[in-house]
């Protein structure tokens, strides 16, 4: 955990789990995050979020994933978040168009499904909301 992450969780303020296999991507998503003051930790893919939800659970106030990946991708670590009861907002990204998969998604407990790419308002603006609903 990087410095300003342990001084956000002693403040009470919650992270965001940045899930994606692609480094280039968890950069960027970072850059807007860390530039808008928003504390974050990574994972490379689902099963890596799994573990880190499981140790952090209470931490973690959104989870921010890529839908394709391997081990374990986005719409299943989304559908086994949800076998295991946990009620953390999970903002999907993925560059798919594919209608059907996003209601299924949205079905499946995401709360939005955000087109890559995607402006850096739009995401901020999906990670405050999400945060927002937690209060």
């Amino acid at each position: 955990m990087e410095a300003n992450d342990a001084a956000a969780v002693r403040s009470g303020t919650l992270l965001v789990l940045v899930v994606d296999d692609d480094a280039v991507g968890r950069r960027a998503v970072g850059r807007v995050l860390r530039r808008a003051n928003i504390p974050f930790i990574e994972a490379t893919n689902g099963r890596a979020a799994l573990a880190a939800l499981a140790e952090r659970e209470h931490e973690i106030g959104v989870v921010l994933m890529d839908l394709d990946m391997p081990e374990l991708g986005g719409e299943a670590t989304l559908v086994e978040l949800r076998a295991r009861g946990a009620t953390v907002p999970v903002v999907i990204m993925t560059g798919s168009s594919d209608e059907d998969r996003n209601d299924r998604l949205l079905a499946s407990g995401a709360r939005q499904v955000l087109r890559k790419p995607c402006p850096k308002e739009v995401l901020l603006d999906a990670v405050r909301a999400a945060l927002a609903s937690l209060s």
